[in-house]
This record gives structure tokens, sequence and C-alpha cells, in this order.
């Protein structure tokens, strides 16, 4: 289905046109909206071109070149976990061409070349006037790391004659962006578990004034380092058998609080083993108070405001296969503070102090 969709979007776009000077520039981009539906699905995310390969003259990285008797049209794409060239050709030649398309190399500054295998509409034989489209994707987006210069080489066989296609790209002049955020993560998943504390007036409803918490993160940035997050959390406490009985007419014994959050989320990247998270939006959900001996129990809504830091450093780096992806250890901090909660016909406010310890996984 994906490769369909490939030739699809290439021949509409080049109208199945007869000579390079036909092409309009927009096939790799048409090539890569249907490797998007596809290779996207899991993560839901779209892609973005490059920026550090892009032509600063005109703005993309879109090349349309004719070679070896082919019309090629190339785009560069990040996508989540990953970096794609999008290609899409068609044998211009009156003979068919063979496309060794298991033999496609990328060399970086002249100097490492590693094998990649290019995935086609049309794999093998070419006829004549016949076009294919595809993807080759990097290994991972850190090869780009230090690169200035590309060059990626597909061997192929036109009229029993070997040529090399060979589209080149250079480090984008105008790129102002880290060379860490090259090959850094788009989506990072978190889950933590810690402390909270209460404190403010909540803390004069409950004999307990420490919870454990858990909380599930899920971050999405851009090219900018700036993005989103939406966030879970649940917190409890029960006050011990003990300390109920010291203070029997203290606030009730047992609380919890559950809510879910959303806001902005900046990035700032130390290198490319560590980087923090600062984390600023609001949170809505519920608090519950009780007491365990009468099974008595009442719930308030509420509305907070919260302000957090992670900061996270990379353990593992698996670069290929279901597991792929960067893995860290979190530190966190977190307060909520929270407005509107009412029990009893009073109004409390305080806040919610978290110090968190956590895993992720970024992709």
């Amino acid at each position: 289905m994906k490769r369909i969709i490939f030739s699809l979007f290439f021949c509409f776009h080049i109208n199945c046109f007869a000579s390079a000077g036909d092409a309009a520039v927009g096939v790799a981009t048409a090539v890569g909206v249907g490797m998007a539906l596809s290779a996207t699905s899991a993560s839901g995310l779209a892609p973005y071109e490059s920026d550090y390969w892009v032509d600063p003259r005109v703005k993309t990285t879109t090349k349309l070149t004719e070679q070896c008797g082919l019309i090629i049209e190339s785009k560069i794409y990040n996508l989540s976990p990953f970096s794609v060239m999008f290609l899409g050709m068609k044998n211009n030649s009156n003979s068919g061409a063979q496309i060794f398309n298991n033999l496609a190399t990328v060399n970086y500054n002249n100097e490492v070349t590693k094998y990649f295998d290019l995935d086609l509409s049309v794999t093998g034989f070419l006829p004549a006037k016949m076009i294919s489209a595809g993807y080759l994707k990097f290994h991972q987006k850190s090869d780009f790391r230090d690169a200035t210069t590309m060059l990626v080489k597909i061997p192929v066989m036109v009229d029993q004659k070997n040529c090399d296609i060979n589209i080149t790209y250079a480090k984008n002049p105008e790129f102002k962006g880290s060379e860490s955020l090259v090959d850094s993560e788009i989506t990072m998943l978190s889950m933590y578990l810690g402390p909270t504390f209460i404190q403010g007036d909540l803390s004069d409803l409950t004999s307990e004034s420490l919870a454990s918490e858990v909380r599930f993160e899920w971050n999405v940035l851009g090219a900018s380092n700036n993005g989103m997050y939406l966030d879970l959390g649940y917190a409890s406490a029960r006050a011990s058998d003990n300390y109920k009985s010291l203070h029997p007419l203290i606030g009730h014994d047992t609380w919890s609080i559950g809510g879910f959050g959303i806001g902005y989320v900046k990035r700032f990247i130390i290198n490319e083993d560590k980087n923090i998270y600062l984390r600023i939006g609001g949170e809505s959900g519920h608090m519950s108070l009780g007491n365990v001996d009468d099974a008595f129990k009442s719930n308030s809504p509420y509305a907070a405001g919260q302000l957090g830091l992670r900061y996270n450093v990379m353990f593992s780096n698996v670069e290929r296969g279901y597991w792929r992806g960067k893995y860290y250890f979190n530190l966190g901090l977190n307060s909520r503070f929270i407005s509107g909660v009412e029990f009893d016909g009073v109004k409390s406010s305080g806040s919610l102090n978290s110090l968190l310890f956590g895993i992720s996984v970024g992709m």
C-alpha cells in the first residue's frame, strides 16, 4: 500500500512528464506526504523538512536533476526517531534501467560511507518512461552531527552501461540551532514516582501532609526546542494509626488528588546526553478527603497552575529495532498552585510540591 501511495503522488505531480523541463518542484514533497501516512502512523506526528540541509537560496531541501537517463527529485525530512530522504524518479530513457537499490551509499564529509537499502515502489528493473518513488531512511539523525557535506550515491545500469546517480547536499550556513538538535528526540514519554508535600490552607484539611505520587508525561517538541506537554498525575496519603491516636481531632486522615495537565515545554540542551525541560501550564482534576474509620469521603474539583523542571540524563541509545529510542533517568521538581477547592462550604487554596524520580524514552 505504501509503495502504491508513492507512485500515485509522484505521477500526479510530474504528470508523467517527458523531460526535466516539464517537471514541477514538489514531487518529493508529495512522496513525503505518502510516506508520512504510513511511517508516522505509530507516533501520530507529521514530518518536517530538515533545516540542517536546506539550501538558503531556495529555502528548501528539494533537488531536481536528470542523471543516467533518469529524472530524480529528492527532499529530506525529519521524522520522530530518524531522518528520511524521500525520492522520486522517472526513467526518461528509451531503454530499461536496473536500479541497485540495495547498494545505495551515503558519504559524509568525503570521509565516512554507509550502506543503505533504498525502499522504492518499483525495485530492480524500471522500464522506459516508468516512475518509481520511495525513501532512504538514515540509520540515525546523529549521522548528521558535524557533517558539512553529504553525498547520496545510487548505482544504476542503463542501456547496459553502469552509472551512478549522485545527490549532493551541503549544511545550511544559516542553520542557527544547536548541532545537538540534529539528533534530538521529538517526543518523550516519562513515568515518575516521588513524594508530594501539601502546603497552605489545604494542609489544614488533613492530618497527613506527605503523599506518594505517580505521574505520566508526554512532551512533544518542534525544531526550535519549544513544544507542548500532556500529563496525568495522582497522589494519595493516609495517616498512620499511631498518628491518629495521638491527634484524634486533627483533619481527615486520608486524602487523594488526581488531575490532567497541559502546557508549554521548553528544552535546554546541555550536551548530547543531558538536557533540561522547563514546563509551564495548567491542571484540573478532583481532590478527595476521607476518614477510614467511618468510610466518609468528600470530593471537590480544582484548578491549578503548574510549574515544573526536569533534568534528564541519557543512559542508553538504542538505534534500531522495536525498542529504538533514547532512554533517560530523570530528576524532577514540580509545583501545583491550587485554588477552587471547596469542602463543607469553605474554600481553600495551597500548593502541592513534588520531588520526582523517573525514567523516559525519547524518539
